[in-house]
């Protein structure tokens, strides 16, 4: 996650961050991060989560303000991290490719 300032003025926020694994509900990461920002500047949290299905990442952003300044409050979002799941091979022939040689064709197996 990349936070930009596109001003001419200093800021500080707070980011919250909690990834848990949806299925078990358990909370595997949280943490507050304070971010400042300089003018024109950037800061970027990275985050690791486990490459598995059924992870919810979810933050919630705030700008510090000063005492007497009404609050921010805030952005907040939640995600499931996709996830891609392939099948196993089968146990049998897979043809991989049919190839054609002239006028003969060729049918390629692979025996794995």
């Amino acid at each position: 996650m990349t936070v930009s300032n596109r001003l001419n003025t200093h800021f500080e926020a707070m980011l919250s961050i909690s990834i848990k694994d949806a299925a078990l509900q358990k909370v595997i990461v949280q943490k507050t991060v304070r971010l400042p920002v300089r003018p024109f500047g950037q800061q970027t949290v990275r985050m690791s989560v486990p490459n598995r299905s059924g992870i919810e990442l979810s933050y919630t952003y705030k700008e510090v303000r000063p005492a007497g300044v009404r609050p921010d409050e805030g952005i907040s979002a939640r995600q499931t991290v996709p996830f891609i799941l392939t099948p196993k091979p089968g146990e049998g022939p897979v043809s991989t490719a049919p190839l054609f040689l002239g006028r003969t064709r060729v049918l390629l197996l692979c025996l794995g």
